[in-house]
This record gives structure tokens, C-alpha cells and sequence, in this order.
């Protein structure tokens, strides 16, 4: 469950990257404050990861208080944007598949933890396919609907660690930091990345553009 906690808050590395792409690109609204309060709450939890991978008392203290306010961010704002965002449909989509399959569950944190690396890489992976100047295809028409934001959209990568770096808070804190280790496959992962925008349709997500949908 700790694990899990923690997983969830790795989460809100993609969620607050995908708001910020929502409201450039697609209109949402958008709360600076909400926002920090998002990220300084993610900035505790992954500044105390050894702690909480140890379970001590202040590690718990750290990742509880963490969760509780990304809650409140949520209730501050109304809505989930800046705790759930692409990572979360792929959990979601995940969700689903086992229950459609009659398979045992997994802790919602835990699929979010895994689902944040496997869309952290897929960003990086697109956005640096669209920005390079012959991009063809796919990665053309993503710049195309990112237009004249896609150099300060992919300057926000910044902002979010790559795969790698995900995978190791998640193995510090204890956790399962690669979906097969979930149960979950390669073909389901690749399948959730093409459809998993679908969950929440109104939401503007960089993977909702990446696959092309308004």
C-alpha cells in the first residue's frame, strides 16, 4: 500500500505536464497554485523516497500528508486535472482489460506508478520525433497540431525524469516499477497508448494529439 501511495504521487509528474499541455493547446483551465501546490507535495514525496522505501515513521508521515494534499488540490480546483492525466487512463484502460478478463486486480497506485514511465518515455519519444525539421507522418501531423507551442511544450520535458529515473523511485519506495511486473503485457501496453485517450475524452492530453483526436 505504501508502494502504491507513492506510485500514485509519481503519477502527478505526467498529470501536471498533460494540464499544462490541456491549457495551451486545448483551452483548459488552468490553476498556477493549484498546480504548485501539486508539485511541491511530488517534490516531498520523491525528496523522502528512502524513507518511505524504509517505512519509517517520517517516510509515512511524508507520503500521507503528500496524498492528502493532492486531494485537497483536487477540491481546490474542482476537477482532477492536476493529479490525473495520461498515466492514469493507461491505469484505468489496465483496470478494465483484468476485469474483462476475470484476472485479479492490482492497487490503482501501483498501475499509475508504472503507467507514468511508460508515458514519460512516450512523450520524449514523440515530441522529439515532431520537432525534428524533416518530421514525416505521424510525428508531423503532432507538430502541426502543436503548431507554434511545440518548442515550449518540449522544453517542459525538463520538468519531467525519464523512464529510467521513474523506475528507480518506484524501486526504492518498494514497488513494481515495469507493467509486466503487474500482470500487465506488452501488447496491452501498446494497445492502451493507441485507445486509452478514449477513457476521458474531453480531456486534452499529449497523448489524446499524439493519436490524433480533437
Amino acid at each position: 500500500m505504501v508502494a502504491a501511495g507513492f506510485g500514485d504521487m509519481l503519477g502527478k509528474y505526467t498529470s501536471l505536464f498533460d494540464w499544462k499541455v490541456g491549457h495551451a493547446i486545448g483551452g483548459e483551465d488552468y490553476d498556477p497554485y493549484v498546480a504548485k501546490l501539486t508539485a511541491m507535495a511530488l517534490a516531498e514525496c520523491v525528496a523522502n523516497v528512502e524513507a518511505i522505501g524504509d517505512r519509517t515513521p517520517a517516510g509515512i508521515e511524508t507520503l500521507t500528508r503528500a496524498l492528502i494534499v493532492s486531494g485537497l488540490a483536487m477540491l481546490i480546483f474542482g476537477q482532477s486535472h492536476s493529479a490525473s492525466g495520461a498515466e492514469h487512463h493507461l491505469s484505468h484502460y489496465w483496470e478494465m482489460e483484468l476485469l474483462r478478463t476475470g484476472r485479479r486486480q492490482v492497487l490503482h497506485g501501483a498501475k499509475v506508478g508504472a503507467a507514468c514511465a511508460v508515458i514519460a518515455e512516450h512523450y520524449r519519444i514523440w515530441l522529439g520525433q515532431a520537432a525534428e525539421p524533416q518530421a514525416s507522418g505521424p510525428a508531423a501531423a503532432l507538430a502541426l497540431r502543436l503548431g507554434d507551442r511545440l518548442p515550449e511544450i518540449a522544453g517542459w520535458l525538463g520538468e519531467l525524469p525519464d523512464a529510467s529515473r521513474i523506475r528507480e523511485l518506484l524501486r526504492i519506495a518498494g514497488g513494481p516499477a515495469l507493467p509486466e511486473a503487474l500482470g500487465i503485457g506488452a501488447e496491452l501496453v501498446a494497445r492502451s497508448l493507441r485507445e486509452a485517450d478514449e477513457i476521458r475524452p474531453g480531456r486534452k492530453t499529449l497523448l489524446r494529439l499524439i493519436n490524433g483526436r480533437p
